[in-house]
């Protein structure tokens, strides 16, 4: 059993202690989301702890951090396992929530806390792709798991609950994602040179759109000039972006980067072209070091951000109008740029703060145990 002597705080009765659920083997936007989340917990007298199925990036911040983490290996254990493993912790360790991450994590949290007393919910953070036979009895399987067994469901937009299931949303929330706000810094406005997307490389991300616009925008220039365009991340579709960028040498393909500080300060101007999103946690490092947007219209989250001038917003899927959208920026004077980028960090501390989204959580985690004790 993943047990370890310096976990028994968890049982304390005077704690209110939260055990998350998450695969850990990404590090994108749902890992993000939650590292922050936990560490905001515990800043605000919540005991969090954390199941991974992978000891990935997630499991390395999160232990460098001294939050309690219990490695339930799948590559060793069958699903089966993993349940029992759970129902162990919480039985072990009785916490006053379960929170799972990911439609896996909800199906074999909700099964191992049955019958425990303990209150169940889950965090949508984005829509499912569902094309394989697989996928769509596994997304059936999630869906019936959080009707049946899981006490509540947080949409981070409503864009995402309207794209759910309606078994879903009868004991629902939307809280949008969190981000600890930094000050704006006074150097804004670089030279929009250097223009990249931050995404893992799978279809829903839409890397084509980016990638022909930036070829229409670079036939259009001269060899000398200095415009480089940036793909950021990894996935099972970079080795064919590879091969397609291969002689293009003003389009850098980067893979995956653990520390995205040195991208982040190179970056002039963030792209965002997925089908849809949630709430990016992309989008919201960008606003938060000033650092200009242009982001597909994906819902109503774009579309406030078009009406608060707090980003560039593309009605359309053609590359062409991308690269026309992203040639008025290159031409946009730079006061033009900083107001956007004050307006995008207003935007950020009203509604994005990592305070707030946990505060919201911890309403949602009171509701249900109060709802338990009846």
């Amino acid at each position: 059993m993943p047990t370890d002597p310096n976990l028994q705080g968890l049982a304390d009765s005077e704690s209110f202690a939260v055990l998350h659920i998450c695969s850990g083997d990404l590090w994108a936007g749902a890992e993000v989301m939650l590292f922050n989340l936990v560490l905001e917990q515990r800043k605000q007298g919540i005991v969090p702890a954390v199941v991974v199925f992978n000891q990935g990036i997630l499991h390395d911040k999160l232990i460098a951090e001294t939050i309690k983490v219990f490695t339930i290996g799948e590559q060793n254990h069958s699903s089966f396992s993993i349940i029992n493993e759970i129902r162990h912790l919480i039985k072990t360790y009785r916490p006053a929530v379960v929170h799972t991450h990911g439609f896996k994590e909800n199906i074999l949290g909700s099964l191992a806390g049955m019958g425990t007393g303990t209150a169940s919910i889950r965090t949508e953070h984005g829509l499912i792709e569902v094309e394989t036979l697989k996928s769509k009895l596994l997304h059936a399987l999630d869906v019936i798991t959080g009707f049946f067994m899981q006490d509540h469901t947080v949409f981070v937009s409503e864009t995402t609950r309207q794209g759910s299931s309606r078994l879903l949303k009868h004991r629902c929330t939307v809280i949008f994602n969190g981000i600890e706000i930094q000050p704006l810094s006074e150097n804004l406005a670089k030279r929009s040179t250097h223009i990249g997307i931050v995404a893992r490389l799978v279809p829903v991300k839409r890397h084509d759109i980016f990638l022909d616009a930036a070829r229409s925008l670079l036939r259009e220039t001269s060899p000398d000039t200095h415009v480089c365009f940036h793909v950021i991340g990894g996935g099972p579709l970079e080795e064919s972006i590879r091969d397609a960028c291969a002689d293009e040498s003003q389009i850098k393909i980067h893979g995956h980067v653990n520390s995205m500080m040195s991208i982040w300060e190179m970056l002039d101007l963030l792209v965002i072209t997925s089908d849809h999103e949630g709430i990016p946690m992309t989008l919201l490092e960008a606003f938060n070091l000033g650092i200009p947007t242009l982001v597909r219209n994906f819902g109503e989250i774009a579309e406030i951000l078009g009406q608060h001038q707090a980003s560039i917003v593309v009605d359309s899927a053609l590359p062409e109008h991308f690269a026309d959208a992203i040639r008025i920026h290159l031409n946009t004077p730079a006061d033009a740029k900083k107001n956007q980028i004050r307006n995008a960090h207003k935007f950020l501390t009203d509604n994005f703060s990592i305070e707030h989204t946990t505060e919201q959580y911890l309403n949602v985690y009171l509701g249900l145990k109060q709802a338990n004790k009846r």
